[in-house]
């Protein structure tokens, strides 16, 4: 569990500074909703997805498998490490579900 949690910390580094490079900042903004990203949140938010769907699509691979699972959401082969195209499209789905929460919970 704690290289689960270890990773998603990663990823959730490499989208900070993914976004600090798109953006010059740590928020988000969606339909004129803006958000600050904390990478203790959205990298629970992450092991939270991994899990549920190891146990939601068992024979999808690499979406059975939480570890495989983030571990296809990063480039550990860059420096410093990046995202990966579906990487950046799950956080920026966890980023919309967010913002349209209807009680407007931080990412």
């Amino acid at each position: 569990m704690e290289n689960l949690n270890s990773l998603a910390e990663e990823v959730a580094k490499a989208y900070l500074r993914h976004l600090k490079i798109e953006t010059g900042s740590d928020v988000v903004t969606i339909n004129g909703v803006s958000k600050h990203v904390d990478i203790e949140q959205l990298a629970f938010g992450l092991v939270g997805i991994v899990h549920y769907n190891s146990k939601k699509l068992p024979a999808d691979e690499p979406l059975s498998d939480p570890h495989r699972h983030l571990q296809s959401m990063i480039n550990v082969f860059s420096k410093p490490y990046s995202l990966t195209p579906y990487g950046l499209s799950v956080i920026k789905a966890m980023n919309e579900r967010s913002i349209d929460n209807d009680e407007g919970k931080m990412m």
